[in-house]
């Protein structure tokens, strides 16, 4: 299965066979994350508490397993999702994930997998693009 990433650059696409969870736990959302080298709010280290790797879920909801009783007491149940709670799909489907720290891509290319142009005066906001 691959996961993607959507970042304001670029589409990154992993697969999850190249993702491994920590202390031999099942990998999780942010396990893929942290994989891709992608920034992400983690200050809980994974506990759920501080919901800061709440990610949108963009395609490939239906994949994912259901939301954690943590999730639920959070109201993460529908397309945002809390990376730290959500264990990897087992179903080789296409999930891919967007979460503010990565920006956002130009409405012209939110399905190109080609990083987006900048224009003639470099990137149009200051924003770290990953």
């Amino acid at each position: 299965m691959a996961l993607e990433f959507l970042t304001a650059g670029r589409l990154i696409v992993l697969d999850v066979a190249d993702v491994a969870g920590d202390d031999g736990q099942e990998p999780t959302l942010l396990d893929a994350v942290r994989a891709a080298k992608l920034p992400i709010g983690q200050s809980c280290r994974g506990e759920g508490v501080c919901r800061s790797c709440a990610v949108d879920v963009e395609i490939g909801l239906a994949s994912l397993p259901q939301p954690s009783a943590l999730e639920a007491r959070f109201g993460f149940t529908g397309a945002r999702r809390l990376a730290c709670q959500v264990a990897l799909p087992a179903a080789q489907e296409q999930v891919r994930l967007h979460h503010p720290a990565w920006g956002r891509p130009a409405a012209s290319s939110a399905g190109s997998t080609s990083p987006a142009s900048p224009g003639p005066g470099g990137p149009t906001n200051d924003r770290l693009e990953p």
